[in-house]
């Protein structure tokens, strides 16, 4: 052995090209192939190795001899102290490196064919790993050098190599480098003698570690939400899964995961739901964060300011479903916000907070160093304020100048000058805002008079976002051209001057341009902040196709263009016709439709579906009707027992039928509950009130019947509604009276009502002796009250409680009131330990409040003020010091042991009233039935019509006197589902459809400046 080493150390002394230290091209090429299959290392340890626990030798050499890498000697021994061969060395490489063993290309003289390690020593010579001695021989019981084993990982790893790296210890120069890479990278240990044989324990950990780089092992494993989850794999490979079985919090679960072929057991844990943040976001927005992604169809929003609840406008999620923006109906002011979250975790309410301040102005910038002299020898500079949310508030915010007069309405501070551009040229001033002590100083120069210069076309406008095909209708459907003009100082003009541009089009058979003589007819009041120019119809109609809009400024001769496109327009091309939920005698079909083009996209939009030539038709008297973008054909009242519904595809003149059955008449079957609002704990002296539709019944089908239903059930002959109670007149311990309307028997144990506004009473006595809790039987009947209907009866415990059945107390007030006496609701409430709400009696407490205030109606829950407050209290004149809101606090000390007390602050504010939601109403009244569609019978839908169900809330919640819409109002009408019905001037205030019919329905969207817009459904009867 030892003299077999000197022998091989003396020919390696010209050492061979894949060892040798010199050559910077080794194995490049060759290396590639192993390389490729194998994973890139990107620092001294690899990805297999930073994922397995730490094992010793013995335990490496297992691992590798169990995926067939290596093999022990006869006795079964690793021979870990033993020192390698280079054909062991080439057998351990192939196998790394995933090569095939190939002994044709193992060509040197001393391996014969037979050779045990031939195929290997071929691989490796293939492939470039491994190279002959010279003079055709290879040297297969030759011994390996450590600093051999060093740069060979480097190479296989792609470790980078720092050439002017040092080691310690005896070590070729050739290899230095190598050396100095391996021991930072692992794969050797520091040493005093590098050119020493290497032992099978050197080779079993750069092995080790070379193979679990090229094997795939889960990188990471993460929980998306509970019925997802998502593996990343050390290859960059992605697994998302979808679990059968939803995750529970805080439960390690191990799941499988297939990948390339092969199963993966990951271990994942759910983390329970957390409120990670409340912020606020702009001056009306809070952002709720959460530590993962949530159901958002369960989250349920509460916002509470300084404890008393508010209202928010709008709930919405970002894409992952991990932060929710919380849209108030009010400007954010100075207080701690709470927000609570439930539905997210059984039985617990998320909750955070956040302190913010009032509104403030951040910063006020003037927005040009140059100001274009005008006409009359004046200029106007722009000038921006900001919040500190960075929300531009210029046009709310009062501000003052050292020179000129500010505009806050346009932005702008006037100077009248007269200026010119030689001796009066430069203005210095200074803007304030007093409130906030914000100032900015600037010093402008006048230059010459703006002129319209650069043109640029922005695209086609349209305030849906719709595409413009030739089945649009322009007269309903508002598309413009879109243009921006700058002056000669790159900013923007608001307002052109038309005689100024030049405008044509290359083909006006597609699509016109609103101009006179090439000149545009400029819009610039449609949409704020826009120039606009209207696309008009050609006299033969929009043509599919495209035209090229060419737009020139007279006065530069720069100019821009842009394809406008004409779409063609969708024609139903299939159609499928779907089972109607069910359907029972006395009420409408509706069949779900799915209609395609020819591409297979959907066609959902009813003015296409409802045309002559592109569209479907259904039988006369059917129509077709949207909801929640799902269009159906709506069958009115078909007969009981087997129907057809056929719908024919204009296009092709293609029939489709499906063939169902209407079940019959739906009636009572079982009561389930009531409403969530009928009160079950009452308290002494109070009463709960209860009418027919105030019971959840369900039909013979199961279906939930509703209010209307039920009244009409109950109204007609001999049907009634029986209640039963445990009242008892000789022994009689029942906590509640019960009565109904007209009864003859005062809480008599059986009362009926047979008329849709009678009422079943139900009173807490006062008596001692009494029980706390009583059953009450609710109980349907046909014939009077005389019997009631088997099965469909429902128990139902009301329970009489006194104050010490409560674990808290809270006031319901507003938190804001308007300085008037107009009476507001207050009321006081013992809360259960599980959430439930008691209305206490006015008896149960004292109430002590501001003397400004007055309490008054049943139960003493109404509350206003005796009289307005003076100017000596609240600024209600913005002439004197007085803050514009005062802020009171009312007092109930509940009447238990422990004397429990509960406060509620009320600010009365002298701001004026002002509109800031519209709402439906049956009476166009806040005291009418709420309401979500209208019906008419009139043949014409104009704002004249709607107004009479319209009614303003102000921001104090009281009905406003407003009786008209602003003069800004746009209504627009979509989805007519009519044979005669058109649509004319749609989009403005004088929109209006005329030719309707019985049972023609149409969407209306109601906007008006200021107000959130109001959709709702208009059925013609």
């Amino acid at each position: 052995m030892r003299q077999t080493s000197k022998t091989y150390s003396k020919q390696n002394s010209q050492e061979p090209q894949v060892f040798r230290g010199g050559d910077k091209k080794v194995m490049k090429k060759s290396l590639s192939l192993i390389v490729a299959a194998a994973m890139t290392l990107t620092s001294a340890s690899a990805v297999f190795a930073d994922n397995a626990p730490t094992l010793s030798p013995q335990e490496k050499f297992d691992a590798l001899k169990a995926a067939q890498i290596v093999s022990g000697y006869p006795d079964g021994s690793a021979g870990l102290e033993k020192e390698m061969t280079r054909a062991e060395f080439a057998k351990v490489l192939t196998l790394v490196a995933g090569l095939t063993p190939d002994a044709t290309a193992a060509t040197y003289s001393d391996v014969p064919a037979a050779h045990w390690a031939a195929g290997y020593i071929g691989a490796a010579t293939k492939a470039g790993l491994l190279n002959g001695l010279g003079g055709g021989k290879f040297g297969p019981s030759g011994k390996v050098t450590i600093e051999q084993i060093a740069k060979v990982a480097d190479l296989f790893a792609k470790v980078a190599i720092d050439e002017n790296a040092t080691v310690a210890g005896a070590v070729s120069a050739w290899a230095k480098a190598y050396v100095a890479a391996a021991i930072k990278a692992g794969f050797v240990e520091e040493s005093s003698n590098y050119k020493a044989n290497a032992v099978r324990e050197q080779l079993i950990n750069v092995a080790y570690t070379l193979y679990g780089a090229t094997q795939v092992a889960v990188k990471s494993a993460v929980v998306v939400d509970s019925k997802n989850i998502e593996v990343t794999f050390t290859d960059g490979g992605v697994v998302k899964k979808a679990l059968d079985t939803a995750l529970v919090a805080g439960t390690p679960t191990k799941v499988s995961v297939d990948y390339n072929g092969k199963s993966y057991e990951v271990e994942v844990t759910l983390a329970a739901i957390k409120l990670d943040s409340v912020t606020a976001a702009t001056s009306k927005t809070l952002k709720v964060a959460f530590n993962q992604a949530v159901d958002t169809a369960k989250a349920t929003f509460e916002v509470k300011k300084d404890g008393v609840k508010i209202n928010t406008s709008a709930i919405t999620f970002n894409e992952a479903k991990t932060e929710a923006t919380v849209e108030l109906t009010s400007k954010i002011s100075k207080g701690e916000y709470a927000v609570n979250v439930s539905g997210l975790v059984e039985g617990t309410v998320l909750s955070g907070t956040v302190t913010t301040a009032d509104e403030k102005v951040a910063k006020i910038e003037v927005l040009t160093a140059e100001a274009p002299i005008l006409a009359d020898n004046s200029v106007d500079v722009a000038y921006k304020v900001t919040n500190q949310y960075g929300e531009d508030i210029t046009k709310v915010t009062s501000v003052i100048t050292s020179s000129g007069t500010a505009d806050p309405s346009k932005g702008k501070v006037h100077f009248d000058g007269p200026y010119d551009i030689v001796t009066n040229k430069t203005i210095a001033f200074t803007i304030i805002n007093v409130d906030s002590n914000v100032t900015t100083t600037a010093v402008v120069t006048v230059v010459a008079e703006a002129t319209e210069s650069q043109v640029a076309i922005v695209g086609v406008y349209n305030k849906d976002n719709k595409t413009l095909a030739e089945t649009t209708d322009l007269s309903k459907d508002k598309f413009f051209l879109e243009i921006e003009v700058k002056d000669q100082y790159g900013n923007v003009i608001s307002s052109p001057e038309e005689a100024n541009l030049i405008v044509s089009e290359t083909n006006s058979t597609i699509v016109n341009l609103d101009d006179n003589n090439q000149v545009p007819v400029l819009d610039t009041t449609t949409v704020d902040g826009k120039v606009l120019i209207a696309l008009e119809a050609p006299v033969a109609g929009l043509k599919a196709g495209s035209s090229t809009i060419t737009l020139i400024s007279k006065k530069t001769g720069k100019s821009t263009a842009k394809d406008v496109v004409v779409a063609e327009g969708a024609r139903a091309n299939s159609v499928t016709i779907g089972q109607p939920a069910l359907v029972a005698a006395g009420e409408d079909a509706l069949l779900p439709l799915t209609v395609l083009d020819k591409s297979g996209n959907a066609i959902t939009d009813l003015d296409v579906l409802n045309s002559a030539t592109r569209g479907i038709s259904v039988a006369t008297g059917n129509t077709l009707v949207k909801d929640a973008g799902v269009v159906y054909v709506k069958v009115p009242t078909p007969a009981e027992g087997p129907n057809v519904a056929l719908v024919t595809i204009k296009p092709t003149q293609q029939i489709v039928t499906v063939n169902y059955t209407v079940r019959a008449a739906a009636k009572p079957a079982v009561i389930t509950g009531l409403d969530k609002e009928i009160q079950k704990s009452i308290s002494v002296g109070l009463t709960q009130d209860i009418k027919a539709q105030d019971l959840i019944v369900e039909d013979q089908y199961g279906r939930v019947m509703t209010d209307a239903k039920v009244n009409e059930w109950i109204e007609a002959d001999d049907n009634a509604l029986v209640v039963t109670s445990t009242y008892d007149a000789a022994t009689d311990k029942s906590p509640f009276e019960v009565n109904a309307t007209g009864a003859a028997d005062s809480d008599a144990a059986k009362q009926v009502i047979t008329e849709d506004d009678d009422v079943i009473t139900l009173t807490a006595k006062g008596d001692a002796g009494l029980n706390s809790t009583e059953k009450v039987t609710f109980a349907l009947s046909s014939d009077e009250g005389d019997h009631v209907i088997a099965a469909t009866s429902k128990d139902v415990t009301f329970s009489k409680v006194g104050v010490a059945d409560f674990a808290s107390f809270e006031i319901a007030a507003p938190a804001v009131v308007y300085n008037d006496t107009t009476k507001y609701d207050f009321k006081v409430y013992g809360v259960k330990a599980d959430g439930s709400k008691t209305l206490l009696k006015a008896d149960q407490y004292n109430l002590v409040k501001p003397t400004e205030f007055t309490v008054d109606g049943t139960n003493n829950n109404k509350v206003s003020l005796a009289a307005a407050l003076a100017d000596t209290v609240i600024d209600t004149d913005s002439v004197t010091t007085q803050g514009v809101t005062k802020d009171f606090t009312f007092k109930a000390v509940i009447k238990d042991d422990a004397a429990s007390t509960v406060t509620q602050k009320v600010t009365v504010s002298a701001e004026a009233r002002k509109a800031v939601k519209f709402a439906l109403a049956s009476d166009g009244t806040s005291g009418g039935d709420a309401l979500t569609a209208l019906e008419y019978t009139t043949a014409t839908l104009n704002l004249a019509t709607i107004e009479a169900n319209l009614y303003y809330v102000d921001q104090y919640g009281l009905e406003t006197e407003t009786d008209n819409l602003d003069a800004g109002t746009i209504l627009t009408f979509s989805n007519l589902t009519s044979v005669a019905g058109a649509i004319d001037a749609n989009g403005t205030a004088g929109a209006a459809v005329t030719g309707l019919a019985t049972g023609d329905t149409v969407k209306v969207k109601i906007e008006t400046a200021g107000l959130a817009a109001q959709t709702f459904t208009v059925t013609i009867k």
